[in-house]
This record gives structure tokens, C-alpha cells and sequence, in this order.
């Protein structure tokens, strides 16, 4: 008997067979499962972009970060709201200097990270470093407080 998952469950699995594929170094079978997550993600009635993000960090791994952008911007599209979809935005204006608009990145996704402590600490780390490299140590400074007392 052949199991056959439905679409969001495939599309978990195919996520989950991807980041193992990545532990393993095996780069050809990271893209081939991301890449068809992204296929049946594309066709779900309510598409999750959460399953994307492993995507998109895979292409900036790769140094692909025109198609890290590009797969971003499509996600964010499914739900602008999505704070985890910010923060990789946020690192991607990073890498490229864009110290003003990490800013407004991070901002949003402390306002909308609610407690998760992880999305709260990246989010202040990036803050801290975008502040340091504006010039505005005093901001700065009361972000890596807070890291420091979490």
C-alpha cells in the first residue's frame, strides 16, 4: 500500500527532506525538494510562506541572492503580515549595506514577534548591528541589552 499525502503535508514533508538534505551537504537534493515544495506551495488555496523561508535562506547560503530576493518578495506576497518573512528580509538589506531600511525591517518584526524569543533576538541583533553601522550607538546599545538580559 502506497501512502499518498495530501498537498500541505507533502509540502511539510518536502521541507523537512530538504533541510536534511542540507545537513548532509547534498546541495543538487536541497534544490529538487525546495523546489517542488515550492511547486505544491504555489498551488495550495492558502499557501504558507513559513515553508518558504528554508528556501530562501537556502538561496542565500548559495550566494543567490537575486533569487533569495525574488522568492521573498513572492512569499511576502501570500502574507505581508508575516514577521519571519521580514527578518529574511531584513538580512538580505543587510548584506547589501542597506543599514536604514534593516531598520524598518527590524522594527516591524519586533512589533509583530510577539514572544517568540528567537524571532525577538534576531531581530534585535540586526537592530543593534544596523544602529551600530548608522551611527547611533545609543540605540545600538539598548538593543544588545536586551540580548544580554534574554
Amino acid at each position: 500500500m502506497a501512502l499518498h499525502p495530501g498537498d500541505e503535508l507533502r509540502l511539510q514533508i518536502l521541507i523537512k527532506i530538504g533541510a536534511a538534505k542540507l545537513d548532509l551537504s547534498d546541495f543538487e537534493g536541497v534544490e529538487h525538494a525546495f523546489q517542488e515544495a515550492l511547486e505544491i506551495n504555489r498551488k495550495l488555496p492558502r499557501r504558507n510562506p513559513e515553508a518558504m523561508l528554508e528556501y530562501v535562506r537556502f538561496l542565500q547560503l548559495k550566494s543567490r541572492p537575486a533569487e533569495a530576493e525574488a522568492l521573498l518578495h513572492e512569499t511576502l506576497s501570500w502574507n505581508p503580515l508575516s514577521p519571519l518573512a521580514h527578518l529574511e528580509r531584513a538580512k538580505l538589506l543587510a548584506a547589501r549595506g542597506q543599514w536604514d531600511k534593516v531598520v524598518e525591517e527590524g522594527e516591524f518584526v519586533l512589533r509583530n514577534a510577539g514572544e517568540d524569543e528567537e524571532l525577538l533576538r534576531s531581530a534585535h541583533l540586526l537592530l543593534a548591528r544596523a544602529y551600530y553601522r548608522l551611527n547611533q550607538p545609543e540605540k545600538a546599545k539598548w538593543h544588545r541589552s536586551w540580548i544580554e538580559s534574554h
